[in-house]
């Protein structure tokens, strides 16, 4: 299927209406993609590769994201939907006079990067199909890419530009609390701080036995955080938690199911 640089139809303003998920962010190159609010969640799915494997597939790349469609035919194959390439500067202007072929329109430049979009040209599915009908009203112009998509203009502290919700992960300590009540597990209460610098305090405090503190590391996966729980040593102890990043919230994605239950542990940001 080929990629056009700037044809498709409108979206919606992002300021029009409110997204239904989180906003997907490339902590590696500094970018925040904002899912329009007309989107279906459950009809697209985002990946993105860097380093040596976005080089593999276009040389000099910093990475390459998709957002591939997802159609309801198990007949029909994922598609593309949209394209973000991630170039320096000078690896990018290197293949433009060079005369390689086109990977999409410009987005942005920043810190030394150059962002580019690349949407199709035409409609993959068969015509009047359900599958067809929902791909050409969820298809973005490059122009109408630029709506939905913020570039960092400074290195530092990426967490704090591009995460829905503020203040979460911004420069000052961030606390998320919650309380496991699941019948697989013991009643208790945490407290969980992110710091700037990517330190957690992880606090645990069990009914008539008073409270336990870990220290942990955090990171940021795109649109989920992963805490790694240390030991004396600073070393990771145990499996990871893994949430999904929602604007007031941390829903669990992985965890110690043998500890936190089947549930596991849903967090809330403390205003």
């Amino acid at each position: 299927m080929l990629f056009a640089a700037g044809c498709g139809q409108r979206g919606e303003s992002p300021t029009a209406q409110t997204p239904k998920v989180a906003p997907y962010v490339s902590t590696t190159t500094g970018f925040r993609f904002v899912p329009p609010p007309a989107w279906q969640a459950d009809r697209y799915l985002v990946s993105e590769v860097t380093g040596a494997d976005a080089q593999a597939r276009a040389a000099g790349a910093l990475s390459i994201a998709e957002v591939q469609f997802q159609p309801a035919d198990f007949a029909q194959h994922p598609e593309v939907l949209l394209r973000i390439h991630v170039f320096p500067d000078s690896a990018w202007d290197k293949l433009e006079h060079e005369g390689g072929k086109s990977l999409g329109g410009e987005l942005a430049r920043a810190r030394g990067r150059v962002y580019l979009a690349a949407t199709p040209q035409s409609n993959p599915y068969p015509a009047g199909s359900a599958d067809a009908n929902l791909f050409d009203a969820m298809h973005l112009a490059v122009t109408d890419v630029k709506r939905w998509l913020s570039v960092a203009d400074a290195a530092s502290d990426l967490a704090s530009e591009f995460l829905p919700g503020s203040p979460t992960f911004g420069p000052a300590p961030v606390m998320y609390t919650g309380r496991l009540r699941a019948a697989d597990a013991p009643l208790r209460d945490i407290k969980l701080i992110f710091r700037a610098d990517s330190s957690a305090l992880f606090s645990t405090a069990y009914a008539r036995k008073g409270a336990v503190n870990q220290r942990g590391r955090w990171s940021l996966q795109g649109v989920y955080v992963r805490l790694d729980l240390l030991d004396e040593g600073g070393q990771p102890s145990g499996g990871p938690f893994i949430w999904a990043i929602r604007d007031s919230g941390l829903a669990p994605v992985a965890w110690d199911r043998n500890a936190y239950g089947s549930v596991g542990l849903p967090l809330r940001l403390r205003p």
